[in-house]
């Protein structure tokens, strides 16, 4: 028994159908309702897109006239990697947001991938974190004393009372008080 065994395998395909799994998987990826990847070829095409799959973005531009994916294409490609800022739309809203997309690049396949945050996520989330932080220092500080008859208090940068052991004057400004500021 000489029998030499041997098997075919075209590159070119394998590596088409090595990109199509990476498409699908990155298709699946989610953070949240509005959060997702893209990726796009060098000519500004989204290979890979929840609603936009196939579509040329060359020449798309926000309502300001700010082009939205070949400056994505452009910093990764000459930085590896980078940020990108304009307006665009949720997928299930109409109405416009600023969003910050980074992006980077998969050179090896002469990709562009990236993901974008909308701004007012970050403040939604900023002030939910301010909020929190508030509140434990509230619980924090409320009984604290300095020597017999000291308090703590928390004004804000423009002479807000924040946090005052006195309930009632909190949220109080106090940017007109003589010799405050």
């Amino acid at each position: 028994m000489n029998w030499i065994i041997g098997t075919e395998c075209n590159l070119q395909e394998l590596l088409c159908a090595k990109q199509q799994q990476a498409l699908d998987y990155v298709a699946g990826l989610r953070y949240s309702e509005d959060e997702y990847f893209y990726v796009s070829d060098y000519n500004s095409v989204l290979i890979g897109h929840p609603s936009l799959q196939g579509r040329d973005m060359s020449e798309v531009r926000d309502p300001n006239g700010v082009l939205i994916v070949p400056p994505m294409v452009e910093i990764a490609r000459r930085d590896g990697e980078g940020f990108h800022r304009y307006s665009w739309r949720k997928l299930k809203d109409e109405q416009l947001y600023e969003k910050l997309t980074f992006s980077r690049h998969l050179e090896a396949w002469q990709w562009v991938i990236g993901t974008g945050v909308y701004l007012d996520m970050i403040d939604h989330d900023i002030k939910l974190k301010k909020n929190e932080l508030e509140r434990n220092l509230r619980i924090q500080l409320r009984n604290k004393k300095i020597g017999e008859t000291g308090y703590i208090y928390i004004f804000s940068s423009t002479a807000k009372m924040i946090i005052h052991p006195n309930v009632n004057i909190e949220g109080e400004d106090f940017g007109h008080v003589k010799h405050f500021v």
